[in-house]
């Protein structure tokens, strides 16, 4: 198996993609484009949830773009940088990132509930 192979993970110069993992790869980047653009049109309109909305467009945008890299580099077969551990530590990075969005969004009801409290009670300050 060639997953567990430190060869295939930190060869300097793995060659192409197949046709498969490049297909993948760019349907993966163009979905990010894309939910980046609607986090961008969400994030625009003022609610409760525009900080979260901010936060997936940064997170979509900033993945699609270091996606397009990887794959430019690896299309020019850059020495080093074409390495198949950078798309590891792309994907652990993105998945360290979006725990931190979920935490962000679990905590967002009690904050919803807080501010609701809080209004109230300035309502009747001068």
């Amino acid at each position: 198996m060639n997953f567990l192979n430190y060869q295939f993970w930190f060869n300097p110069g793995p060659g192409l993609m197949t046709s498969t993992t490049e297909r993948l790869l760019i349907g993966e980047i163009a979905i990010f484009f894309i939910v980046a653009i609607l986090c961008f049109i969400f994030k625009k309109k003022k609610s409760f949830y525009q900080l979260l909305w901010a936060k997936l467009f940064g997170f979509f945008l900033s993945n699609a773009l270091i996606g397009a890299a990887l794959l430019f580099i690896n299309q020019e077969l850059v020495l080093f940088l074409s390495a198949r551990a950078w798309f590891a530590v792309w994907w652990i990075g993105m998945i360290i990132w979006i725990i931190f969005i979920i935490n962000y969004a679990k905590k967002l009801p009690e904050k919803k509930i807080q501010y609701a409290k809080e209004k109230e009670y300035k309502k009747y300050l001068p």
